[in-house]
């Protein structure tokens, strides 16, 4: 629905694929028909991201990439960087948040993104076993 939302608009719109999406070559036939540029295979998504204005998002670790790339982010599931994220709750609210991107606090989302990597994941087994007995 918000990929049908999004073609009424005046900017192009790109749809990454998600792995669960093969086999679903119907949509995608349908998506491409429409002139949505639907990347398919193998494409690093950091060649996607610096080209890209606003990214809308599930529960996609994309949005990790997203943030690192300082790209402003759309969510309507409920992610776990859903903070850093304006959540979408209602296609009626897609156009103000494509247009005026002035909810996205760039600064917010990067020290985020920082304590996310650098004080949240386990990065080696010291640092999880450091983390493991904060939490226990």
């Amino acid at each position: 629905h918000i990929v049908d939302k999004l073609k009424q608009y005046r900017f192009p719109v790109v749809v990454k694929l998600h792995p669960s999406m093969k086999g679903k070559s119907q949509q995608i036939k349908a998506w491409e028909e429409q002139g949505i540029r639907v990347i398919k295979g193998y494409v690093s998504i950091h060649d996607v991201l610096c080209k890209t204005r606003v990214a809308i998002v599930d529960n996609s670790t994309a949005g990790i990439e997203c943030m690192m790339h300082q790209v402003p982010i759309i969510s309507y599931g409920f992610p776990e960087y859903h903070w850093a994220t304006k959540q979408l709750q209602s296609l009626t609210q897609l156009e103000d948040l494509i247009y005026d991107l002035k909810w996205h606090d760039a600064d917010y989302a990067w020290k985020f993104i920082n304590w996310y990597i650098n004080d949240y994941l386990c990065t080696d087994i010291d640092n999880t076993v450091k983390r493991l007995k904060q939490l226990i």
